[in-house]
């Protein structure tokens, strides 16, 4: 684990799993309840990146924290949307996707989440 000065001097918080015990995937096998359906850190994770960022190349302003308050970016769609990508590119040679063929809505679902 990096240091905080590695990180920056800052803390974050985003109904992240505050005990790490969805970093398994499961939430039937904790030592105890506290919860359901915490952010497994992606939120976090986009905070700390875009933080790191920022405080990187000086000060942070309040335009710029309430710009990072406002984002949306979910750190999901770099693992989903290359694979999405990659499956959507076979759809007219591969067999097993014969039946999405000319699928209009997977091809605008597609663009959507690539944008």
């Amino acid at each position: 684990m990096r240091s905080a000065a590695a990180r920056g001097a800052f803390l974050s918080s985003a109904n992240n799993d505050p005990f790490g015990f969805t970093s398994n995937g499961r939430i039937d096998d904790d030592a105890w309840h506290y919860g359901v359906w915490f952010d497994p850190g992606t939120r976090a994770a986009r905070i700390e990146r875009e933080l790191t960022r920022l405080t990187a190349t000086g000060g942070v302003t309040v335009a710029q924290m309430q710009q990072l308050q406002l984002d949306t970016y979910n750190t999901l769609a770099d693992d989903i949307v290359p694979v999405l990508t990659e499956a959507v590119g076979r759809v007219a040679t591969d067999p097993a996707l014969a039946m999405y063929r000319g699928d209009e809505a997977l091809a605008g679902l597609h663009a959507r989440l690539a944008a």
